[in-house]
């Protein structure tokens, strides 16, 4: 502003003002109406030139700024908050928004019983111990056998496999506040009672016992029995070396803390093993042709009923057989001896030679020079059981004397070699059919 005076004198005047328009009525948001505790309440209005905020709630909330924020809400901070603006000496209407609800926060927790452990009937019960809450919502592993309510939302569960379980439980409050906790269990089931099989229902010496029951993951196993035995695997074997091995075997299964009822099987008295043995009549020192009956003398142990194999496609079953070969050829003679509760032995004996035809050569000469040609003075006389031969020299004393017919003269005698010239035998047998012989002659032995 200018002012003049008459004289022409003028002074000039400056003041700032604000002209202000009355602002409009705010608007309000709220970040949620209904919260949960401990959440962030967050206010905000839009932006107006020149203006203060000036905000007021439940609690003895104040606030200037245009977009306060209230941390860690509570139940407290429910309520109707106001704001209005101020532009100059010019105010707002006032705007207001209500925060509905805040609900209290949500603790899940349970705890758990285990009810018969180790039992068939064994049971969990998951005790609902949260606060806070509406809505309860309960997670269990697959492999849940059973689900049953139980009081206070808790559950009475049983499971078909052991392990480690995780369970889970989420709580939520009707804003949807939610919890959510975890817990892992080990469940350890009892065993059934395991089934032992075995290889044979009775045992001889010399056997082995071979017990077992079906292998399962996560078990242990624990056998014991007569003479302290022990094991520790599903499958076992036993050589029967006594006959204190016999009795009552046991087995009992380990999951975890649980184990199975025992499992037994009783192994009758081990049985005595016959000892087969045998001779021939005549014996196998013996020069056979065919048709050759041979005895056969049975002198075994322990043995109730008995198998003879004569080597020639013939089997006897006979105690004291009685067989005639028909065929030339050497055979092994094998005798089985069985007893009643299945024990058996084998033994075999042989060479029998049995040749062609009957034969009654015995050979003029002979020369131990070591050529492999005639080296040995052999009497090739057949079907003797019985057989003994006397060489002398020309003095009428004895150089050789044998009973078996397989021990040829080498032309020595006490191992020194005697000179050419001719010697003297005498041979007395009994035939098969028990005749007497006798057969005299002269060799020349040639060096």
């Amino acid at each position: 502003m200018e002012a003049k005076a008459a004289n022409g004198c003028s002074v000039i005047t400056t003041q700032s003002f604000i002209v202000a328009k009355t602002p409009e009525k705010p608007a309000i948001t709220a970040s949620d109406i209904n919260l949960c505790q401990g959440d962030l309440l967050q206010l905000s209005t839009p932006s107006v030139a020149l203006a203060t905020y000036h905000w007021s709630g439940p609690n003895g909330f104040t606030s200037a700024d245009q977009n306060p924020s209230i941390p860690n809400v509570g139940p407290e901070h429910v309520g109707i908050y106001k704001l209005f603006v101020q532009v100059g000496d010019c105010i707002s209407q006032e705007n207001s928004v209500e925060i509905l609800s805040v609900d209290l926060k949500p603790e899940a927790a349970f705890s758990i019983v285990v009810n018969n452990k180790c039992e068939s009937n064994q049971s969990f019960s998951f005790i609902n111990e949260s606060k806070n809450y509406t809505k309860i919502n309960w997670s269990f592993d697959p492999s849940v056998k059973t689900n049953v309510n139980a009081a206070n939302d808790s559950k009475l569960i049983t499971f078909n496999a052991p392990g480690l379980k995780t369970v889970t439980l989420t709580i939520e409050t009707n804003n949807g506040c939610t919890s959510v906790f975890t817990q892992d269990i080990l469940v350890e089931i009892k065993p059934e009672l395991p089934e032992i099989t075995i290889n044979q229902p009775a045992f001889c010496l010399n056997d082995v016992i071979r017990l077992s029951v079906p292998e399962q993951q996560n078990m242990s196993y624990a056998w014991s029995g007569p003479n302290n035995f022990t094991a520790t695997t599903s499958s076992i074997e036993i050589p029967v070396t006594n006959f204190n091995q016999a009795g009552e075997y046991r087995i009992v299964l380990t999951s975890g803390t649980c184990s199975s009822d025992p499992a037994s099987i009783i192994i009758p008295p081990i049985a005595s093993v016959p000892v087969a043995s045998f001779y021939t009549e005549p014996s196998f020192n013996v020069k056979f042709s065919v048709p050759a009956p041979v005895s056969f003398v049975n002198t075994s142990k322990y043995g109730d009923y008995f198998e003879w194999n004569f080597g020639d496609g013939t089997l006897s079953s006979e105690r004291n057989p009685v067989h005639t070969y028909q065929t030339d050829g050497t055979f092994q003679i094998t005798l089985t001896a069985f007893s009643n509760n299945g024990c058996s032995n084998s033994i075999t004996q042989g060479d029998l030679i049995i040749r062609k035809e009957a034969s009654i050569f015995t050979p003029n000469a002979f020369s131990p020079n070591g050529d492999g040609v005639n080296d040995e003075f052999v009497v090739g006389i057949t079907n003797l059981k019985r057989y003994r031969i006397q060489i002398y020299n020309r003095y009428g004393s004895q150089v050789f004397f044998t009973d078996n017919i397989f021990d040829n003269w080498k032309g020595t005698f006490k191992n020194n070699e005697l000179p050419t010239g001719v010697y003297y035998y005498v041979i007395f047998g009994t035939h098969l059919n028990n005749t007497t012989v006798k057969y005299t002659g002269s060799v020349t032995l040639l060096r």
